[in-house]
């Protein structure tokens, strides 16, 4: 059985109604509340690692929203080397063309759902939409405060936690409900200044670019649903043009010093 909790309101933010679980039929029965809802707030909680150079922790919790409501999976049973090792139904929900989710960052957490669940969904990053409405200054809160005059604080010390261990802490659970809220309503805030475009749909690519900490580590879905290839392809392309790009910015410091020498040297 998971965990519901009421959330109740604070700085500035509604009741919020909590189920953190992985229980198929309890995630089943809460996603049928969302029949006909299209947009969601998505976030993803991992353990912090410090360790340079080891494997990135595996992801630990997703958590979507849509209102009041926040769905919070644990992901740690589903860490299986198998492809969708999610079930159908929340394969299904989450890969849904019609669903689009939002968040900040959402890229990385795409990402670790495509490499790390074979699970690809659409969706758009805070980071590279609404140029004209987003101001980034102190992360998702910061944003939220700033847009919707929440007033919420987050303690550094829960978004580094260890998101691992169960049960989670009812400061973990309160955390978890605040960003899918956030993430939910911000969308909704910025949506109704302008409408979403979808050249900022998080891409294949971008996923493939965030996702190579775990690939070079060997932590994806063999024989995966999905195919790469592509993504691969024009990854590697954009690796190249960046280093052309900074082999370039080399070349033309060196020729500015050059010249600067020669001018010294001419006085």
């Amino acid at each position: 059985m998971g965990v519901f909790r009421t959330i109740d309101a604070h700085c500035g933010l509604p009741d919020i109604q909590l189920l953190f679980t992985s229980d198929q039929k309890e995630i089943e029965d809460f996603l049928l509340g969302w029949d006909r809802r299209y947009h969601f707030g998505l976030d993803m909680e991992w353990r912090p690692n410090f360790v340079k150079g080891a494997p990135p922790s595996r992801s630990a919790v997703l958590t979507i929203c849509n209102g009041p409501w926040v769905l919070a999976v644990d992901l740690v049973p589903f860490r299986k080397n198998w492809p969708k090792p999610l079930f159908d139904s929340l394969w299904r929900f989450l890969e849904n063309d019609e669903h689009t989710f939002y968040g900040m960052g959402l890229a990385a957490d795409a990402a670790r759902l495509a490499i790390e669940f074979d699970c690809v969904v659409q969706g758009i990053d805070f980071l590279s939409a609404w140029p004209e409405q987003i101001v980034l200054k102190g992360g998702l809160e910061g944003l939220g405060n700033s847009l919707l005059g929440t007033s919420v604080k987050q303690s550094k010390a829960i978004t580094r936690s260890n998101w691992d261990k169960r049960p989670l802490s009812e400061q973990q659970l309160t955390y978890l409900a605040e960003d899918a809220y956030l993430s939910w309503k911000i969308m909704r805030h910025l949506a109704s200044q302008a409408p979403a475009s979808e050249e900022w749909l998080v891409t294949m690519t971008d996923m493939y670019s965030h996702g190579q900490e775990f690939i070079r580590h060997g932590v994806y879905i063999e024989d995966a649903c999905h195919d790469w290839t592509q993504a691969m392809h024009e990854w590697q392309q954009r690796q190249e043009e960046k280093k052309q790009k900074e082999n370039s910015k080399k070349s033309d410091l060196k020729k500015r010093k050059r010249l600067e020498s020669l001018k010294h040297g001419q006085k």
